[in-house]
C-alpha cells in the first residue's frame, strides 16, 4: 500500500513537471527594423499573445535598434522568465521598465547599451541573474533595488 502511494506521488510530481514544462512559450526573433517586436512574435507559429511569452531571444539586424514600441511590448510581457537581448542594439533600458516583475530570473542585455534607467528592475524579486555589457557607463538610481534573489551582476567592466 505503501509503494502505491509513494508511486502515485511519483507519477503527480512528474505529470506536475511536465505540464510546467509544457506551458514554457519560447520565442526567438530577428528584428529587421524598429519597433516591430510585438509583430514577430506574433508571427510565431502557435504564439497569439505576446504576454504568454516565458523565453525571449531578440535579435536585431544592422543598423536597427530597438525602439519605445519594442520597449512597451517587453514591458507587457509579465510571463517572461528568460530574456536574452545580446545579440539586440539598443541604448538604453528605460526607467521602471521591469519593475515589480513576478518571473524574471535572466537577464542578458545588448552589447552596446550605455545606460540603464532608474528603477528599471526594482523589486524583481525573482532575478538571479543580469548580464550587464561593458558599454554601459550610466546605471540610474536603485535601478536593482529589491532585488534580494539577485546573484551575479557584474558591473566591473563597466566605465
Amino acid at each position: 500500500m505503501k509503494l502505491k502511494a509513494l508511486l502515485t506521488l511519483a507519477f503527480a510530481s512528474l505529470c506536475s513537471w511536465q505540464d510546467a514544462w509544457a506551458d514554457d512559450v519560447v520565442a526567438n526573433v530577428t528584428l529587421k527594423e524598429k519597433n516591430s517586436l510585438s509583430t514577430e512574435i506574433l508571427a510565431l507559429s502557435g504564439i497569439d499573445d505576446v504576454k504568454t511569452v516565458t523565453h525571449l531571444t531578440v535579435t536585431t539586424n544592422p543598423g536597427v535598434q530597438l525602439g519605445d514600441e519594442d520597449w512597451t511590448t517587453l514591458k507587457s510581457m509579465v510571463s517572461l522568465v528568460d530574456l536574452d537581448l545580446s545579440q539586440a542594439s539598443a541604448v538604453a533600458v528605460p526607467e521602471r521598465q521591469f519593475d515589480s516583475f513576478g518571473n524574471l530570473v535572466t537577464v542578458k542585455l545588448p552589447q552596446d547599451l550605455t545606460a540603464i534607467g532608474s528603477s528599471a528592475f526594482q523589486s524583481v524579486r525573482t532575478l538571479v541573474t543580469v548580464e550587464v555589457p561593458s558599454t554601459v557607463t550610466s546605471i540610474g538610481g536603485i535601478a536593482f533595488s529589491s532585488c534580494g534573489n539577485l546573484e551575479y551582476c557584474d558591473l566591473s567592466a563597466c566605465r
